[in-house]
């Protein structure tokens, strides 16, 4: 399970309506403190959620520090007791000045750009229904980094402050709600369909998407490194957003590059939820390629290379086929026989009149003279019977 820690500057009910939401997705468990001592081990949460912190009482600099040691992803709720000031030399890439320290309402406005985690159409259409939050009336600098998924809407004014916001800082993801009283929101959820389906989705893809580790592989190229030159070249790609969500919205072009500098473009079709390109077939040689996605604004990449080698006949089929022996048995006036028909073929070939012993012999003469070997032996014979001879005196 996902661990979740909630650490509010006092009873809130809007931290109450978030553990409702986790604690309903039966895949996280959530610890909530609402004073110190807190927590000293960080790193054992995926999340570390701040109602309200820092506060007059509470810079929570000793936190961020220790969570930034872990890159244990943030969540804060600003609201009445948030001492801006101390948020602001955070060094989280958030800046909240703050005008004539006054509170102003904002509703939300849903950034359609917004491509972290994906939301309903049901999601999009109540947000527009849900009561305004309470804001600082403030002029909010962020870092580009930052994504937001609610601009502030004030007083029917589409603004570009934002209302809810991811980023990446430091390593670690971080989120902000630039206001107070999403509470509300799950009752008027409820007040119109009965149910808290819409504000459940917001608050758990929310999270989802924070708690999650950052993953490199938001793009994924499968292949064979090896083809026949008679298979199909084929790719499949699969494409995730930030909360790791399979989609396929963006095009997925692939450029294919041979051993003399030749290029091809293809762009992948849709499959599902996935992608397929089918190539066709290629000539043998060596190939690398470059595929290419863009997700929001990031671009992503991935490359390889593979290999078409020249058909070897004799291995396209290396086991028996058994149907083609039996054919070439049938058509020359033989038989077939199977291992476990091995007494059969004894006992055919026994009763096969056909089959019998036969011998052949040839016989040759050959003078010994013409023996070449045999002559030099006899003459030497010869010659040493005539030497004893000699030296013994016999005639």
């Amino acid at each position: 399970k996902e661990q979740v820690l909630i650490l509010s500057e006092g009873p809130h009910p809007d931290m109450g309506a978030v553990k409702e939401v986790l604690e309903s997705q039966h895949n996280y468990d959530v610890s909530l403190f609402t004073n110190e001592p807190y927590p000293e081990n960080f790193s054992d949460f995926n999340l570390v959620i701040l109602n309200q912190l820092p506060s007059s009482q509470n810079t929570t600099g000793e936190i961020i520090n220790l969570t930034a040691k872990s890159k244990t992803p943030l969540l804060f709720f600003t609201g009445g007791k948030t001492y801006l000031p101390q948020l602001n030399q955070l060094g989280l890439g958030v800046e909240i000045l703050p005008q004539a320290g006054s509170k102003e309402e904002a509703t939300a406005l849903l950034n359609t750009g917004y491509v972290a985690f994906r939301y309903s159409e049901e999601l999009m259409e109540m947000v527009g229904k849900f009561p305004p939050l309470l804001v600082p009336f403030a002029k909010y600098n962020m870092e580009p980094s930052y994504k937001v998924l609610f601009y502030q809407g004030i007083k029917n004014i589409a603004t570009t402050r934002p209302l809810f916001a991811t980023g990446f800082q430091g390593g670690r993801k971080v989120g902000f709600v630039f206001g107070e009283g999403v509470w509300r929101w799950r009752l008027y959820n409820y007040y119109f369909n009965e149910s808290h389906s819409q504000f459940n989705e917001l608050i758990s893809s929310f999270i989802q998407y924070l708690s999650l580790r950052e993953n490199e592989d938001n793009f994924i190229i499968n292949y064979e490194p090896t083809y026949n030159e008679t298979d199909l070249i084929v790719f499949n790609a699969e494409v995730y957003n930030e909360s790791f969500e399979p989609f396929n919205e963006p095009d997925v072009t692939i450029q294919i590059r041979d051993s003399e500098g030749s290029n091809y473009q293809f762009t992948f079709d849709r499959a599902g939820k996935f992608y397929r390109l089918n190539a066709g077939n290629w000539p043998v040689g060596d190939y690398s390629f470059e595929a290419k996605v863009r997700i929001g604004e990031d671009e992503y990449t991935a490359g390889g290379s593979f290999t078409v080698a020249p058909l070897n006949i004799e291995m396209a089929e290396t086991q028996a086929n058994h149907g083609l022996l039996y054919q070439m048995a049938v058509q020359t006036g033989g038989n077939f026989y199977r291992n476990d028909e091995i007494n059969t073929l004894i006992n055919d070939i026994v009763s096969n009149s056909k089959i019998h012993a036969e011998t052949y012999s040839q016989a040759s003469l050959n003078e010994i003279l013409n023996l070449k070997w045999a002559f030099y032996l006899l003459l030497s014979l010869f010659a040493l019977e005539w030497f004893l001879r000699k030296l013994w005196g016999i005639y």
